[in-house]
């Protein structure tokens, strides 16, 4: 049994080496306004639009990953009321050729707070699933010992006594393995839970005299060479066009 578990793992291990050798880098995307109402910050266009009623708004684009595009964006209320600001409001608009002419339906970003309860419910099952493997071990425990002391003096097959002993340190190296590989997920849900939270822009109702600067995480599309920016906030509207280069 052990012998069949090493050889489908090699085979495992085989295809991903396989996997990987054939995999094609994802292209760097790197976003230009095209307007040019804008100042350079840490390397990158920090586009400011002008200010409208008492509110100001700036909008950096970040970097790009295998599958969003990020953005900073800074807001001031300098109104004398409170502003409404939800970033999963805010929006992508691919373009045609013209830079004008929408193509496709808007793609909407990321909802921070629909992200973060999402790692919440995996973290959840995640800890209820170490709970059972815990009880499920604890059991498996309980009867190695109850059959060790129901065979005290019987003699065993040496053989069989040492396929028992081997099928047991077997089983708690699987036990073991699957907790270290929990850790690591868990860990990893800590941190994007961590980024999330202290690095996104939040939805916020935005008092005057206040501002707030967050990280806005939109859908990525290789496909678009000019793409509009919209941010709603509240009943204002803010509007950039990028053009989109791709470096392989």
């Amino acid at each position: 049994m052990k012998q069949s578990k090493l050889n489908l793992a090699l085979f495992s291990m085989g295809v991903l080496i396989i996997i990987q050798s054939c995999a094609v880098p994802q292209p760097v995307a790197r976003l230009s306004p095209l307007g040019e109402n804008y100042d350079w910050l840490n390397g990158t266009e920090n586009m400011i639009f002008p200010a409208n009623e008492g509110i100001e708004v700036e909008l950096q684009f970040i970097q790009s990953t295998s599958n969003q595009l990020l953005f900073e964006v800074g807001i001031t209320n300098r109104s004398d009321q409170k502003v409404y600001v939800d970033p999963s409001r805010f929006s992508i608009q691919l373009l045609s050729l013209d830079t004008l002419t929408p193509s496709g339906t808007p793609l909407f970003a990321f909802d921070p707070e629909s992200q973060i309860l999402r790692m919440d419910l995996q973290k959840s099952r995640e800890q209820a699933e170490a709970s059972n493997d815990a009880a499920l071990e604890l059991i498996g425990q309980t009867l190695d010992i109850a059959s060790d002391i129901a065979s005290i003096g019987q003699e065993k097959d040496p053989e069989v006594q040492a396929q028992e002993q081997a099928d047991r340190a077997e089983r708690r190296q699987d036990y073991e393995n699957s907790e270290i590989d929990r850790e690591i997920r868990l860990q990893s849900l800590d941190d994007q839970r961590r980024y999330w939270s202290g690095y996104a822009l939040r939805k916020t109702s935005l008092k005057p005299g206040y501002k707030m600067r967050g990280t806005v995480f939109f859908p990525r599309n290789n496909q678009a060479r000019f793409m509009k920016v919209k941010l709603d906030i509240d009943s204002l509207v803010f509007e950039a066009s990028y053009e989109q280069k791709l470096f392989r």
